[in-house]
């Protein structure tokens, strides 16, 4: 009896229609900050450990780093594909100077570093 009384209330209850309650999603491709000096020297110093194995640097457009291993599969396609996006390959030998040397002209230059 209980299960029927329910079933009565729910359909009683005013349906909300779906183009009521959509919300747009927001656009965020074109609003994308640009990554600044800090941002990328920051990323590379948590990979770079005196027992890790070499990585590589991509910048793109000043926007995206990804950082990946020289041994990978994603290097390789990466480095094919996008060889002007390269920044560098790295190992436990790198230095914050060099590493500045090599990304004049790939993103914000930041007066603090």
């Amino acid at each position: 009896m209980a299960t029927k009384s329910l079933r009565a209330a729910r359909a009683s209850k005013p349906s909300l229609s779906v183009a009521a309650t959509a919300v747009p999603m927001p656009r965020f491709r074109n609003k994308v900050k640009s990554l600044t000096q800090t941002d990328i020297v920051r990323a590379v110093l948590r990979r770079a450990r005196p027992d890790a194995r070499p990585f590589a640097l991509f910048v793109f457009s000043g926007r995206r780093a990804v950082i990946c291993g020289t041994e990978t599969k994603r290097f390789v396609a990466m480095s094919e594909r996008y060889p002007d996006s390269l920044v560098g390959t790295y190992d436990a030998r790198l230095t914050v100077t060099g590493l500045l040397g090599d990304l004049q002209g790939f993103c914000e230059l930041e007066g603090a570093l």
